[in-house]
């Protein structure tokens, strides 16, 4: 729980060993738009995977110093993770150029000769692009994606990829956008949180069959949600209208600002809950303009 990851607005990342209070910048010679996600093999843990925007999915092989670029990976993969059962297979999300209509799953295998191990095995047309992929930790066949476009759409795959359908038709009001905006109860897969862009919190307690939106009179937009792994009662919310983290001690029923940034920020885009402590997170806020300065705090 001491080694840390942390990723700037543009292309640099920084790792600590002793809970961030001593980071050392681990890539010195990455370009490119921005890296947007970040994957650690679980069952090998200094082998890292990131996305660089507009370059494609380099990593970090355990027994070497330098990145590796993997060629034929999507460049525009705006979320990617590493199976869980299989530390050699990664899945990636690809998102359409102005000239593409389509948005598609992509999963690199390493003892694949053709394509350099990569596959498309889901393709969406008239899509925006697939801005959230996760694995179910209780059943690691089971991955959802979210898809932006006309309206907010999750998809559900049972075997891995192979074959996909539609989770549910209810989330239309708007889009699901970014890495944790869709969050499974780690002690109960039935249970997820949705996020929407412009359009409140969201919860199903079966699987995604039925969904009802949280706190009805302080409908915040969340950007990020994180539960915790120790207490899943504790939920975490980073405000898009406001540079507020929210908590939930009821499982999302009710809601609190648990650390306020304060009116010099815009908004706060990331929260992460230490596993060892419910009541101890790390968190960051945009400064306007927002590509030019921000925080990342650590709270109790």
């Amino acid at each position: 729980p001491n080694h840390m990851l942390l990723v700037s607005e543009m292309t640099q990342i920084w790792e600590s060993y002793d809970s961030g209070r001593t980071f050392k910048q681990i890539n010195n010679d990455f370009w490119g738009a921005k890296v947007f996600d970040i994957a650690i093999a679980k069952d090998s843990q200094e082998r890292i995977y990131v996305s660089n925007i507009g370059v494609g999915i380099s990593e970090l092989p355990l027994t070497e110093q330098d990145w590796r670029h993997l060629t034929g990976s999507p460049d525009y993969a705006y979320r990617i993770e590493v199976d869980p059962e299989d530390s050699d297979i990664l899945y990636a999300t690809y998102s359409p150029k102005i000239f593409e209509n389509h948005s598609s799953i992509w999963r690199y295998t390493r003892d694949q000769s053709e394509n350099f191990g990569w596959s498309e095995i889901f393709r969406i047309n008239n899509s925006r692009g697939i801005t959230s992929l996760t694995f179910d930790k209780s059943l690691p066949d089971r991955i959802y994606v979210g898809v932006i476009g006309k309206e907010g759409t999750i998809y559900v795959s049972y075997d891995k990829g192979k074959t996909w359908r539609k989770l549910n038709d209810q989330l239309t009001f708007t889009t699901i956008w970014g890495h944790s905006q869709l969050q499974i109860d780690p002690a109960n897969k039935d249970i997820v949180y949705a996020g929407t862009w412009g359009g409140g919190t969201y919860k199903t307690t079966d699987g995604g069959k039925d969904w009802f939106l949280l706190d009805m009179n302080h409908t915040f937009s969340p950007t990020w949600l994180a539960i915790s792994e120790k207490n899943p009662s504790i939920v975490y919310a980073c405000d898009r209208t406001g540079a507020k983290i929210h908590r939930s001690n009821d499982s999302g029923r009710t809601w609190y600002t648990y650390y306020d940034f304060g009116k010099d920020y815009m908004l706060t885009s990331v929260v992460v809950i230490d596993p060892r402590d419910p009541d101890l997170i790390y968190a960051s806020a945009f400064i306007p303009p927002m590509a030019h300065q921000g925080s990342f705090v650590k709270i109790k």
